[in-house]
This record gives C-alpha cells, sequence and structure tokens, in this order.
C-alpha cells in the first residue's frame, strides 16, 4: 500500500469515526442506542473478567499438571537407576 493510499484510508476512517460519535453524542436516536448498549458492554466486561479468572485457574492448573508429570517421570528414572545399583551390588 502506497503512503497516498494510506493517507485516503486514514482520512475516511477518521470521518466515519468522527460521524459515528457524533450521531451518538448529539442526536436522540444515539443516546437512545448508548442508553440501550451501556447495559450490554457492563455484562459484557463481566463476561470478559471471568474468563480471565478462568484462564487463570486453568493456567495454574497446567502449571501444576506438568509439575506432577515432570516429578513422576524423574521419580521413575530415579526408582530405575537405584534398582541398577542394588542390582550391581
Amino acid at each position: 500500500m502506497n503512503e497516498r493510499s494510506v493517507v485516503v484510508l486514514s482520512a475516511v476512517a477518521g470521518a466515519a469515526l468522527g460521524g459515528l460519535v457524533g450521531f451518538l453524542f448529539l442526536t436522540d436516536r444515539g443516546r437512545e442506542l448508548r442508553r440501550d448498549l451501556e447495559p450490554r458492554i457492563d455484562e459484557f466486561a463481566r463476561e470478559l473478567a471471568g474468563l480471565q479468572g478462568t484462564l487463570a485457574r486453568a493456567r495454574t492448573a497446567a502449571a501444576e499438571g506438568w509439575r506432577a508429570v515432570s516429578e513422576a517421570g524423574r521419580g521413575v528414572t530415579e526408582r530405575d537407576w537405584t534398582r541398577e545399583q542394588d542390582a550391581a551390588y
């Protein structure tokens, strides 16, 4: 994409965003739409916070699982090595 295309695209995006903000804050229908959207946005934010907590718990559980598998693997290796040493004597 050349520089001219970027400038034109940026101007169009800025104009669209400005029009949307103007609609939402300066018209009766826009204010009504904002009032209708606010509870939904709040609910969405709560859902995201809950998802973040769930992901944190899953990350912790995965780390504990890997640690348990790693410890179990080391335990088997140590037991096998001990058996080999006992058999040698």
